[in-house]
């Protein structure tokens, strides 16, 4: 990374809140890493951007081995990474006794288990460039 350059790695960036939170940081001079489970979206999402400073990753985050990977290969792009922004997430609204044990799983690896697999494997790096951030967003 050079001198002044910073890089931030969001969740969830195809859509919503993880895209214009990509667009903020852009437009606040960051290199931005982007991941998101859905793939063609998300590529869609970042060549619209038309940025040299914005990079796509298809990522589920509900899979450790896809997010050490991920990380990995987002440390890679820039050269370090100096912030983390755990947005992805599942909202369903059913009512609990409608909602079965599989859709449960999938909520809960997604909502809980991914922002604690994004952070155990972005600390390390954080660590090597001095420190940095974490912002979670939750639902």
């Amino acid at each position: 990374m050079a001198a002044g350059e910073k890089t931030v790695l969001i969740t969830g960036a195809a859509r919503g809140i993880g895209l214009a939170t990509v667009r903020r940081f852009l437009d606040e001079g960051w290199n931005v890493v982007g991941i998101d489970n859905r793939g063609d979206e998300l590529l869609q999402a970042f060549a619209d951007l038309k940025s040299n400073r914005a990079r796509p990753l298809v990522c589920d985050v509900a899979y450790p081995d896809q997010v050490t990977d991920n990380v990995a290969q987002a440390v890679t792009l820039f050269g370090g990474l100096n912030a983390l922004v755990n947005n992805a997430g599942i909202a369903d609204f059913a009512a609990a006794a409608d909602h079965d044990y599989a859709l449960w799983r999938q909520v809960m690896a997604t909502n809980l288990d991914g922002p604690f697999l994004m952070t155990q494997a972005i600390v390390p790096h954080l660590r090597q460039q001095g420190g940095g951030a974490i912002v979670n967003i939750t639902s």
